[in-house]
């Protein structure tokens, strides 16, 4: 019978009820996905600056930006995933970021 309560979502993430909250962690520790990648955007810090201040493999890092781009692409495929921000604008959103 599957463990629903632990979930591996790639070769270095899981979800774990008993591991924070259930939020995507990395294998082994209690560095929450979510809050790396944070990091990684927020202070324009490189993968290779992320995982060396993380103390994780370089791998996991393009891991969790790997599967977090999946999550936002499959999150506005859904029809209705987010009516106050539609596909088109998102992708006019990341397209002035990438200009500048």
């Amino acid at each position: 019978m599957p463990n629903y309560n632990h979930v591996e979502l790639g070769k270095y993430i899981v979800a774990d009820q008993g591991i924070c909250h259930g939020q995507p962690t990395f294998k082994g520790t209690r560095k929450m996905v979510h809050l790396l990648l944070l990091c990684f955007l927020e202070r324009g810090k490189t993968i290779e600056d992320v995982a060396r201040n993380a103390e994780l493999p370089v791998e996991a890092v393009e891991e969790a930006t790997r599967l977090s781009a999946t999550a936002v692409h499959d999150y506005l495929s859904l029809p209705n995933s987010h009516p106050n921000l539609r596909k088109e604008e998102f992708r006019c959103i990341l397209k002035k970021e990438n200009q500048q």
